[in-house]
């Protein structure tokens, strides 16, 4: 069974508290969530784990016992190779307060973006060496909680890289979240596994369907394919996280069939913030790409596709 979470991170959604979520998520028939620390809970956003009340947190913990699986996203904009001492400490215990929180609320996953160390962009020698270091510590202390840490497709890079770093860590609470739209990534394109040239290009569709798939199989081959963020991307445009529905070119039928034959048991998160026009997500486009990723998964082979929320 796939657990198929729904994102309302953007537009209309932003602002809206926990509850109202929830309320919204139930009234879709969702039953899975992913949230994030910084999100607005009761009437502001928090960054770390103890900013929170006792009263906070049980309150927390009791809004999402209604779903039956639950992820976290994790900090943004830390750098756990990092030069500097101090910073590579403190953006290790970020993390750890990550994942602290998740194990509070019963969360099986922390899903997180790794981040480059200025000016070195490419992940080789010492800088490599740091973030093993990093990753392994991270790994031991989201095993002492129950919880897996999951590195996020965007750096390092090449994709190659990646996977390579995934399986040198070789920790068994720590693995990878693939994001379907983030093969490219247009704010920094340094920092993609496709080049601009080739998206771009008449054959730009296909080397990316081709990637995705590279990255996939290597990941499930290892095992350490551990969560999935779900968002389309659209030919003649440099966005991602568009609604991942026929206009998207990612071949998500195909996709999904790989994830049926090694029996994925992880979440799948739909990460967006764009309908099909470019224009921001709504509670209809939501619902009608709730149905098309069902049919989509249909499409794909045997299995049943279960409902979700992401925060």
């Amino acid at each position: 069974m796939i657990n198929l979470a729904a994102g309302f991170r953007s537009g209309p959604f932003r602002s809206l508290t926990l509850d109202e979520k929830i309320s919204l998520a139930l009234a879709l028939g969702l039953d899975n969530a992913e949230v994030n620390l910084i999100m607005v809970w009761r009437e502001g956003s928090k960054n770390q784990f103890k900013d929170f009340s006792a009263e906070d947190l049980l309150w927390i913990k009791q809004q999402l016992s209604t779903f039956s699986n639950i992820s976290v996203h994790g900090p943004y904009g830390v750098s756990i190779n990092s030069y500097n001492q101090l910073y590579r400490k403190l953006s290790i215990e970020q993390i750890k307060d990550c994942i602290h929180f998740a194990a509070f609320i019963g969360a099986s996953v922390v899903a997180t973006h790794l981040e480059p160390t200025w000016p070195r962009l490419e992940l080789v020698g010492l800088h490599k060496k740091r973030m093993i270091e990093s990753l392994r510590i991270l790994g031991d202390y989201a095993s002492a909680y129950e919880v897996k840490l999951a590195i996020e497709t965007q750096y390092p890079f090449p994709a190659d890289i990646f996977i390579q770093l995934i399986a040198e860590t070789d920790h068994s609470h720590v693995g990878a979240t693939l994001d379907t739209g983030h093969l490219f990534i247009k704010e920094v394109p340094y920092n993609s596994y496709i080049s601009l040239e080739e998206l771009t290009s008449s054959d730009g569709p296909q080397i990316y369907n081709q990637l995705l798939m590279k990255i996939a199989t290597q990941l499930g081959d290892m095992g350490k394919l551990l969560h999935v963020h779900l968002n389309g991307r659209q030919i003649g445009t440099l966005e991602d996280h568009f609604v991942p529905d026929s206009n998207s070119f990612i071949d998500f039928p195909v996709f999904y069939a790989y994830l049926q034959k090694i029996q994925y048991k992880g979440s799948m998160v739909l990460e967006l913030e764009l309908e099909a026009d470019g224009t921001p997500l709504t509670v209809r486009g939501l619902r009608k790409t709730l149905e098309v990723t069902r049919s989509f998964w249909n499409s794909a082979g045997k299995g049943k596709l279960s409902n979700g929320l992401d925060e």
